[in-house]
């Protein structure tokens, strides 16, 4: 395993091991009370011992075999290409580091319940939430991989560093999420300025509470369409079906489980094995996975018609 295709999955690895080594380490001689409370808002019943909240703890992992799959795919790949996704490319090895990054923080979150954990979980959050809006707006622009790579890097560094801000994570998590639908919705229809502003504000709308913070997305979202509609883009394609479809309806079911298996909810017991929030990391890593193959599906109309 000396060849250096191998060494994106074999950090990969590392960094795994390394966390887990770390984890027991720290968690030798039980954690620290919960600084959540006595019952986790995910419901579960934290537990003494190594993992506080066992279900919710392992279906994490479910990230990390995303993350591994993904950097194991670049092994066969081939160096550059036109699309990134297809190659061992910066934008691969950080949407891999994203599902990997998660799947580590989530379980340091739910296994300790400790800030620590929380602050591991969001930040890694930030990394993923913001990988679509921005490798598609840079996709878009005609960004090399070198340049995404810095815009990641530079982005995400004051994503997390924001997090000091109160309600921040979720503010901006959500926003980047609609950024990314306004973009896919300006790749297809770009000059209509009106669709491009509905499609992220309805999804916001059903998927948030009503607030101030919606409010401001929203006109956030109302800016981006004018400049969205008016801005120079490059033409791609990306095949919505099955990948796109299949991401949506696995993230949307998750979603679902979320809410259903919080507190006082129809699928909250709090010490069965069966979680809503373990439901939402499996079918949620899926839509990460597919996501990842829509991605992938794209392709540049000129090469199409050679």
């Amino acid at each position: 395993m000396s060849d250096s295709r191998w060494r994106p999955l074999q950090l990969g690895i590392g960094v795994v091991l390394l966390s887990a080594t770390l984890y027991l380490y720290l968690g030798r001689t039980g954690w620290e009370p919960s600084s959540i409370g006595s019952q986790s808002m995910w419901c579960e019943y934290p537990r003494a011992g190594l993992l506080r909240e066992r279900s919710n703890a392992l279906s994490s992992l479910a990230y990390v075999v995303v993350g591994l799959y993904i950097l194991q795919l670049m092994v066969n790949c081939r160096g550059r290409g036109e699309n990134p996704l297809l190659e061992r490319s910066y934008a691969t090895g950080v949407y891999a580091a994203a599902a990997v990054l998660i799947g580590l923080g989530s379980f340091a979150m739910h296994g300790s319940n400790t800030r620590l954990g929380v602050y591991a979980d969001t930040s890694a959050m930030m990394l993923f939430f913001s990988f679509p809006a921005l490798y598609t707006y840079g996709r878009l622009r005609g960004w090399s991989d070198a340049r995404f790579g810095m815009m990641a890097l530079l982005v995400n560094s004051l994503l997390i560093g924001g997090q000091v801000l109160p309600h921040w994570g979720d503010f901006i998590r959500t926003w980047m999420l609609g950024v990314w639908l306004a973009l896919e919705v300006a790749l297809r229809y770009r000059d209509r300025g009106v669709l491009i502003f509905l499609v992220p504000t309805i999804c916001d709308a059903v998927l948030a509470p009503i607030g101030t913070e919606l409010y401001v997305r929203i006109a956030l979202y109302a800016i981006l369409a004018l400049l969205f509609s008016r801005m120079e883009f490059i033409e791609i394609r990306r095949r919505a079906s099955p990948w796109l479809v299949l991401g949506i309806l696995s993230y949307l079911s998750a979603h679902v489980f979320w809410k259903l298996g919080v507190e006082q909810r129809a699928f909250c017991d709090p010490q069965s094995w069966f979680q809503g929030h373990a439901v939402w990391h499996v079918l949620s890593a899926l839509a990460m996975l597919f996501f990842f193959w829509y991605f992938a599906s794209e392709t540049s109309p000129a090469l199409e018609d050679e």
